[in-house]
């Protein structure tokens, strides 16, 4: 029933695949099938295999995406507290009071004394504005 293919001066090339096929044809339909099956469950296992390499890389970028922005969130809440500080230290000098409350962080007779020198040049600058 099965036909024999004749190699009559074909390339070397297709001298291969035509013995190859012969090759093939000469199994018994069981171990093709068999054969089939471990070429189907090679390809799945390398598939997987790559389906699982990008999940870890999803993996990885989502972390780092996670970890920036909870770092803008701290940086974002750094600067207000900042502005704030910069606020309650120009209204302080600007503004003094004769009274000192108890609430009150800058008050002169607690803050400035805690400074054996003068109180750093940084604490003097406003804050940028924003853009």
């Amino acid at each position: 029933m099965e036909q024999v293919i004749r190699s009559s001066g074909t390339e070397p090339g297709e001298r291969k695949i035509i013995a190859f096929l012969e090759a093939v044809r000469a199994l018994p339909i069981r171990w093709r099938i068999l054969l089939i099956a471990a070429l189907n469950t090679i390809v799945a296992i390398i598939c997987a295999a790559v389906i699982w390499d990008g999940a870890g890389d999803l993996t990885l970028a989502r972390n780092e995406l996670r970890q920036s922005r909870e770092s803008d969130r701290l940086l974002v809440l750094l600067e207000t507290q900042v502005a704030s500080l910069q606020n309650l230290i120009h209204r302080y000098f600007t503004q003094p009071t004769t009274n000192c409350s108890s609430r009150s962080p800058f008050c002169a007779t607690r803050s400035l004394a805690r400074w054996s020198i003068a109180p750093p040049a940084i604490l003097f600058c406003h804050a940028r504005p924003k853009t």
